[in-house]
């Protein structure tokens, strides 16, 4: 039995006192989740056929973590195991005994038979080609896993593992044999079927044996069946039939197709080899990710690369299955499949466009989607227990619903195909005489009759239609609706009943100002008052009032000269603005009286972008004007004048804010913050200091958590009006009231309108989400932080999915995390700098050469012990290339390093090094207040080839800078270490650097170094700096330097490179992080890569042939291992939390144990 998380060390006897161990894993993507009930005998509920999971599970890597679900959320420690020690092997499915899912409280033979010894084991987990049997289903008792003896007869005997290796890829697992009840007896067979990726099943036994304080678990297998064709697939679900003995078995391949076999069992039988007949199934269009059967066995469901999932039921009079639907909707290859509700009328799926959708299983129709908010997040597992649904995404937590109220069918009123009242003039039938053969020319001499004709009718054009209330207090909400002939009218949607309103076009305005009905385009209505605005091609707008009394007036707002109205909107019940070609009017309607009906606009502001005006807002305490364009600038106008220009210039211009992509919508969130959303599916915050706009940062709208509360096809060709959602409650968001109207245009030319309203609770209501958030995709760059001696440490992680978090962890397990503010691009660098424990500098970088400064605090009377602990402050973004160039840069920030300069000023030095090969130096103030504007920096060319990693060390108050390359060499420049010397060498940055020299440390790319004065001596002015690095090609290679100063105002100069020496081999594959740790005078280095496994050396001084030697190792259960940091803890024994980075977060402990 092994202990929860931990992993026993490799270490060398002769060492014997350190131990490297594993602590715990977060973030990456969860491949495997599943709900159950409790096997604790003291749970409260004690039911277990009801349709609430007690518990619920989520496997990372070779990792399973507990979740109690009858606790708030994340308020009890959630319980986690290490299921493969082995390292490497990532979990793919758990499955539950289902024996003893069946079992309850009151039944006193299973709760005999569960603590008698005989049922040890409630689950097995499996991942690549092991399987692991392990008790996990008790939310009272700690994780467990037990051993396992693979024999090849009836007794044990073989040889003992952590967990049982299989020949081949395990695709799934199903129990078809059940424990004895025999409470006297001391073992218990089970019997389970594997399938296999080379398209092949085996039967196993499984025995339990119980001695007296250890279980051992006995795997025998018994059968093994080909099935045909040999081929690989890619899953596999298998049905057993108890009744005929008979398992089916269904594997999706890569080519497309379903494979279904069947082949009867018989345990009494030797290891033999059989090849049963199967049906291929051809429907699908691409990979099958899933296939399941139903607990009857007789439908099937599947879902591919193809974006489909299907529905397949047996035919008994062809003994096949064949399709019965196909349900469409996601955008991208789904995943997973699952039947949903106890009586499996729903059908669940999860994709990797980061949704889940809900399907009606008797007629395949989309009911629900639920889109997952986060940046790049795929959704992998997925499980459903009862009523309860659980996906687990890429980003390391997992999120559960209820059906139930995911179902848009609950509280949805539909109204279908209501056809706009026909306004168009009718048009007489014209009778065409017939003509004559002998009065025409003879070469057309055969008679013609031409029948008489309808002239066509053109057809009907709406020019608006908005969700409207009308003009009696009683009324409901209902639908209006304006023609280009003029009509206005409004559909009462509870009696489903028309109403005509007054013509919004009348003769005493269309005539003196020369416009027509068919000249409107485009309709606003103002939410809270009776005011509807009407404009048209020609410039003109009619504002249409409606009183109480019903009675109608007209305004016209005379905007002839400013050419056709594109769009309105209201900003409030008296001040409306209109969007034209080139320009946009702010209209003041407030004195509206009949005496005056023509109306000028107020103020006229001009474009001087290549856009139309689509989207603006007002700032009320402001007086500023923002406006988005098509072409996806933003403006800013200033309103504070008592008179303006005509017309009225923009104070600042934002280009391309959203890459030439229409700007839909924009808001102000405060006096110096905007969001804008547009056409290129993100969501953009922007700057305003003093009246001019400056970028933010931008995020892809799907990343934002959302839901959907309406699904209407609109078949591609119709056009969505109108969408109003309501939310009844603001503060807790548990009530809301949605509205869509489609218009359809008909066969005859009319038009007809289709509506669906929903009303109820939140579908958000009772979602609920287990675990801390990290990131969707690979973490390129970490450190870590303490603050104020607390014994939390916090961890600072960079990702490709264009995101930097916090995370706060204790005593070696993840508490919570806080997302900074995220880049354009991608982030691939981040450091910290500390000055005492009070505050922290953290340097962001990342794609386009972008960089930002966070400084991170938190009170002195505070412990400090999670996120909501800190105050982070973003000090603003580093700039060495003009802002107009950015965009079009294709390098990117590899690295970055920071040297404290002066205490007194709080100023940091910061370098980082690029893919081009040139270095950014920033310097850095903590006293600044918090500011959007750009730092200026020093670009330095340094090398023809990328900078990979950066590392500094600071000699003589100098720092020395070394860089390492693609090349594998390491190249060296000195610094002033004085916050003055480096702002007065700014204009002339040759001054402020010398080369100090190289030295070839790999044959390929350098990707990390680490560096320590060894030895200082003030009197010479020398020094002696070890550098270590790892490379590309697999090496770890030590170097000792030694520098000199000729005076006091002399840069450092390299004297000579001595003791080269590396050790080939160091890892598998390229090392990716390296550090030195000191302790009672010895030097250790701690080093990971790509070979997945973190290595603790130990240095010698005294030249022997290997300079390190390894004394301790561990596997680490992640992919894609980029970096690793530390952070050591105080005291005289050594210490160290040590997080390594990649698709996720492992956390390890490396300590010396006590000498006895």
């Amino acid at each position: 039995m092994d202990e929860i998380g931990i992993d026993a060390p490799k270490e060398d006897p002769s060492a014997g006192t350190f131990h490297l161990a594993k602590s715990s894993r977060a973030g990456g993507p969860v491949t495997s989740v599943a709900l159950a009930k409790s096997l604790s005998d003291d749970d409260d509920d004690g039911d277990m056929t009801s349709e609430q999971p007690t518990l619920a599970f989520a496997a990372q890597g070779s990792y399973i973590t507990r979740y109690n679900l009858l606790c708030e959320d994340n308020q009890e420690e959630e319980h986690q195991l290490l299921v493969f020690p082995e390292g490497g092997t990532t979990i793919h499915g758990i499955v539950f005994c289902p024996e003893l899912q069946a079992i309850g409280k009151g039944d006193e033979q299973n709760s005999e038979l569960r603590h008698s010894g005989n049922i040890q084991w409630d689950s097995i987990v499996f991942g690549e080609k092991r399987i692991a049997f392990c008790n996990i289903r008790s939310r009272y008792n700690p994780m467990e896993r037990f051993d396992v003896a693979k024999v090849s007869g009836e007794t044990s005997g073989g040889k003992r593992d952590s967990t049982l290796a299989l020949s081949d890829w395990i695709l799934s697992i199903k129990q078809v044999g059940y424990p004895e009840r025999n409470s006297g007896r001391s073992i218990s067979p089970v019997s389970l079927v594997v399938g296999f990726a080379r398209h092949f099943v085996e039967l196993w036994k499984v025995i339990t044996e119980v001695a007296s304080k250890e279980t051992l678990v006995d795997a025998v297998r018994l059968r093994r069946l080909h099935l045909t064709p040999a081929t690989m697939v890619t899953s596999m679900d298998c049905f057993y039939n108890q009744l005929q003995d008979r398992i089916y078995i269904a594997a999706g391949t890569s080519f497309h197709k379903i494979w279904v076999s069947s082949e009867t069992l018989n345990e009494t039988e030797t290891v033999s080899e059989t090849v049963p007949k199967s049906t291929c199934l051809k429907e699908h269009a691409g990979v099958v990710h899933a296939v399941k059967f139903s607990r009857k066995g007789d439908t099937l469901i599947s879902c591919s690369d193809d974006r489909s999932v299907r529905w397949w039921i047996w035919d008994e009079a062809i003994d096949v299955f064949r399709q019965q639907w196909v349900g469409w909707g996601h955008n991208a290859r789904v995943w997973s499949v699952s039947f949903g509700s106890c009586d499996e009328s729903l059908v669940v799926s999860a994709s990797e466009d980061g949704t889940a959708r809900i399907w009606c299983a008797s007629s395949g129709g989309s009911l629900a989607c639920i889109q997952y908010g986060a940046a790049s997040s795929s959704v992998w597992g997925l499980d459903v227990f009862g009523n309860t649904m659980v996906i687990g995404p890429t980003d390391g937590i997992i999120s559960m619903y209820n059906l139930s109220d995911r179902i848009r069918g609950r509280n949805l009123k539909v109204i279908d195909s209501i056809c706009i009242p026909d306004d168009r003039p009718k048009v007489e039938e014209k009778l065409v005489p017939v003509v004559s053969a002998r009065l025409v020319d003879p070469l057309t001499s055969q008679e013609k009759k031409k029948k008489a004709k309808r002239k066509k009718r053109k057809p009907q054009v709406v020019v608006g239609m908005k969700w409207w209330r009308y003009p009696d207090d009683a009324a409901e909400e209902g639908l209006l609706v304006s023609t280009r002939e003029g009509s206005l009218v409004f559909l009462d949607v509870h009696t489903q009943t028309w109403i005509f309103l007054d013509q919004w076009c009348v003769s005493s305005l269309s005539s003196t100002h020369g416009f027509h009905p068919s000249d409107g385009c485009c309709m606003a209505v103002h939410p809270n008052s009776r005011s509807i605005a009407i404009g048209t091609t020609k410039g003109h707008i009619v504002l249409v009032t409606v009183t109480k009394g019903r009675e109608t007036k007209y305004i016209l707002l005379d905007g002839h000269c400013l050419r056709s109205v594109q769009g309105l909107k209201w900003l409030s019940g008296t001040s409306l603005v209109s969007f034209h070609v080139r320009s946009l009017a702010m209209w003041d309607v407030s004195d509206c009286s009949g005496d005056n009906p023509v109306i000028a606009p107020s103020i006229v502001f001009s474009m001087q972008t290549n856009g139309v005006p689509l989207s603006c807002d007002y700032d009320p305490l402001g007086h500023r004007m923002l406006v988005g364009d098509s072409r996806g600038s933003l403006s800013l106008y200033c309103l504070r004048e008592s008179k303006y220009p005509v017309p009225l210039a923009p104070v600042s211009i934002l280009p391309r804010a959203h890459h030439k992509e229409h700007v839909n919508d924009i808001r102000w969130l405060d006096n110096s913050t905007i969001i804008s959303v547009g056409n290129d599916g993100c969501l953009r915050v922007s700057y305003v200091e003093e009246d001019s706009l400056s970028h933010g940062w931008s995020f892809p709208a799907p990343s934002v958590t959302g839901y959907e509360s309406i699904h209407l096809d609109t078949y591609g060709r119709q056009r969505i009006l109108d969408c109003s959602v309501q939310t009844l409650d603001t503060n807790e968001m548990t009530a809301y009231h949605s509205n869509v109207a489609v218009c359809m245009g008909q066969k005859d030319g009319s038009n007809s309108i289709h509506i669906q309203q929903l009303q109820g609770d939140h579908p958000c209501k009772g979602d609920r989400v287990r675990g801390v958030k990290l990131h969707g995709e690979t973490i390129f760059g970490s450190t870590m932080f303490t603050l104020r001696d607390t014994d939390t440490e916090f961890l600072v992680s960079a990702s490709e999915d264009c995101t930097t978090r916090i995370s706060a962890w204790r005593n070696g397990r993840i508490v919570d995390s806080l997302m900074l503010t995220p880049q354009s691009s991608c982030v691939r660098c981040v450091c910290c700098s500390q000055i005492d424990g009070s505050s922290a500098l953290l340097i962001v970088g990342g794609g386009k050469l972008t960089i930002q400064f966070f400084l991170v605090q938190t009170p002195a009377y505070l412990n400090c012990s999670s996120i909501h602990d800190l105050t982070v402050r973003h000090l603003g973004c580093g700039l060495t290339t003009p802002k107009k160039e950015t965009k079009l840069l294709d390098q990117r920030m590899n690295d970055v390093e920071c040297v404290p300069l002066s205490e007194k000023d709080r100023v940091h030095l910061v370098i980082a090094g690029d893919s081009n090969g040139m270095v950014h130096l920033f310097l850095v103030s903590e006293s600044l207040p918090s500011s959007h504007a750009s730092t200026m920096g020093i670009k330095i060319p340094i090398s023809d080839w990328p900078i990979i990693c950066v590392r500094a060390v600071v000699i003589f108050d100098r720092v020395l800078v070394m860089f390492g390359t693609t090349k594998g060499n390491v190249m060296m420049i000195d610094l002033p270490k004085s916050a003055n010397e480096i702002r007065d060498a700014i204009e002339f940055p040759d001054e402020l650097w010398s080369f100090v020299g190289n030295f070839e440390a790999h044959c390929m790319g350098t990707n990390c170094i680490d560096a320590h004065v060894s030895q200082e001596d003030k009197s010479s002015c020398t020094a002696e700096v070890s550098v270590v690095t790892g490379g590309d090609d697999h090496s770890l290679s030590f170097a000792h330097l030694t520098v000199q100063k000729e005076n006091d105002d002399a840069p450092i100069s390299l004297v000579c490179v001595s003791k080269m020496s590396a050790v080939p081999g160091a890892s598998y594959s390229a090392v990716k992080s390296v550090f030195y740790l000191f302790h009672q005078g010895q030097q250790y280095l701690v080093s990971v890569g790509y070979s997945q496994t973190l290595c603790f050396w130990k240095i010698f001084n005294h030249g022997e042939e290997s300079p390190v030697e390894v004394i301790s190792s561990v596997p680490v259960a992640l992919g894609d291992v980029n970096c690793m940091s530390y952070c050591i803890s105080t005291g005289d024994t050594l210490e160290v939390w040590i997080a390594v980075c990649g698709m996720g977060v492992e956390m390890f402990k490396l300590r010396k144990l006590q000498e006895t």
